[in-house]
């Protein structure tokens, strides 16, 4: 296998696309095609992609379709859902045309598979006739591969071209869908002016989503349905309770949508997702009904609630765009609240776009109050030289380093422990609530620093691994899930915390027998 840095040199990428063409050819003909056979959705962009393929698949089983799924954390067929563990957003040729030939044989009527830059470029999907394009947003992202946003958009560009196809002619078994031709459609984030010319592309039908009211006016532009929405409450109201009140409305028809998921970014990946389904013939309100009982989604600002007094979010987050987001978000639910603090475990992965980690450091700097830097998936590159490419950014925002060794930071949890009720708990070198980043590398002692530090009220927030069970470490891959690693350490605190109780009722009940 070739070093990953090979793998992104222009001449390298030139001479992979031909061979990965004939990978998806002979993989095609292997497994007779199985494209031909489903209606298949694609959704690519930075952020959201595998938010957005869960939702699109709520969508279309709303309408009692029978929907397989290929995404960043698992695969579906039917009601069968399993892990992805192979740490790729797409798999590769073989075993792709291995999975849509299952969900031919398993009776799926379609299939939402996550795209990837990456593979959209190699022409991994060759010999898949897409029925839908889907695009969420373009922001910074692998730019050790792709050598700028243009060249970055003209990949993802590539998913539009593949509705370039004769439609297909799907008589399903199902007496849901009246007469079985399968238009193409493009769905588009309009407020992402990199997005907005994905619309220029060939589809029969166009939609675009937005937030932005007055474009949700309209009820096309330029032949394209506009889906929007907009609060059923004021912002202050729908900030206070754990799911938000929408009227989502597309083209000239309105739904109330219940949403449960967090962030404006969740409404733009809903928005997303309800545009495909009305292109494949859904009533609206079928679509927010089923959508409106999504409680969470894996590792996509997903809460661990232990009963501690304070907040634990894990997320995938490993832009800046995702980072400016996820900050956005924590800050406007915990309005109500004036003096919480965010305390921020994350690091960045090996080999990959390496200009991106000071710009990560920075948004953190700015926004956390304490950073703890540690491993995520170093890969083969040297694991400190991964964090020292986040510190620039993180000085730049004002921050200081703590000199706390990983040992220490085993000593300071009893040191803090024992001082909590003091009120010093928090403080790092003496140095109070002052900005402050931390590396230490292991990541589940660096977990276990932030929920020591953690009062009631504030916020630990774990982003970089979302709901991936395994770290990449040089050539191996390591057994590794962010929310059961903070489920154990946060039942081993609350151990600490009654033992700590008990001893003390102990001592009090002893002085009054004196």
């Amino acid at each position: 296998m070739l070093p990953y840095a090979l793998t992104v040199h222009p001449a390298i990428r030139w001479l992979r696309r031909p061979f990965k063409m004939a990978q998806a050819f002979v993989a095609c003909a292997v497994f007779g095609f199985p494209g031909r056979k489903l209606r298949i959705v694609g959704v690519t962009g930075t952020d959201g992609k595998t938010t957005t393929v869960h939702l699109t698949v709520k969508a279309l089983e709303s309408a009692g379709y029978t929907v397989g799924a290929i995404s960043t954390i698992h695969f579906q067929v039917g009601t069968k859902l399993w892990t992805n563990r192979s740490k790729l957003t797409t798999p590769g040729p073989w075993e792709l045309q291995k999975l849509l030939a299952h969900m031919v044989r398993a009776g799926c009527h379609y299939v939402v598979l996550e795209c990837s830059s990456h593979r959209l470029d190699q022409e991994g999907f060759w010999g898949i006739p897409f029925d839908v394009a889907v695009i969420t947003n373009i922001t910074r992202e692998h730019f050790d591969y792709h050598k700028d946003f243009d060249d970055y958009a003209r990949a993802k560009r590539r998913l539009f071209m593949a509705l370039r196809h004769p439609a297909k002619q799907l008589p399903f078994r199902k007496n849901i869908d009246p007469g079985g031709r399968v238009p193409t459609a493009a769905v588009v984030n309009l407020d992402d002016e990199r997005c907005r010319p994905m619309l220029e592309e060939q589809a029969e039908r166009k939609y675009g989503f937005t937030l932005q009211a007055d474009r949700g006016k309209l009820t096309a532009n330029g032949g394209t349905t506009i889906v929007t929405a907009r609060p059923a409450a004021s912002p202050h109201q729908l900030s206070a309770v754990s799911s938000q009140l929408y009227i989502v409305r597309a083209g000239e028809r309105e739904a109330l949508l219940d949403l449960k998921l967090p962030g404006r970014f969740n409404l733009q990946n809903a928005l997303a997702a309800i545009a495909v389904g009305i292109s494949q013939g859904i009533a609206l309100a079928q679509i927010t009904r089923e959508l409106s009982d999504v409680e969470r989604i894996p590792g996509r600002m997903d809460q661990v609630k232990e009963g501690q007094p304070f907040t634990v979010i894990i997320d995938y987050a490993v832009t800046p765009a995702a980072f400016e987001a996820l900050y956005a978000e924590i800050r406007n639910s915990k309005f109500e609240i004036r003096n919480f603090r965010i305390i921020h475990v994350f690091g960045a992965a090996g080999g990959r776009d390496r200009g991106k980690r000071p710009l990560l450091g920075e948004i953190a700097g700015r926004h956390a109050n304490l950073v703890i830097l540690a491993d995520e998936d170093p890969y083969s590159e040297d694991p400190e030289h991964i964090l020292r490419g986040i510190e620039p950014g993180l000085v730049a925002a004002g921050m200081r380093s703590a000199t706390l060794s990983e040992d220490a930071a085993l000593r300071s949890t009893a040191i803090m422990n024992d001082s909590s009720a003091a009120g010093d708990r928090g403080a790092v070198s003496g140095e109070g609530d002052r900005k402050q980043f931390l590396r230490i590398r292991d990541r589940r002692l660096a977990i276990r620093e932030a929920l020591n530090r953690a009062k009631s009220g504030d916020v630990v927030l774990v982003t970089g691994k979302g709901a991936e069970e395994t770290m990449a470490l040089g050539d191996q891959r390591i057994p590794w899930n962010d929310r059961k690693v903070i489920t154990e350490e946060l039942m081993s605190l609350r151990g600490a915390s009654a033992t700590r109780k008990s001893s003390d009722g102990d001592e009090i009940a002893s002085l009054h027998s004196q």
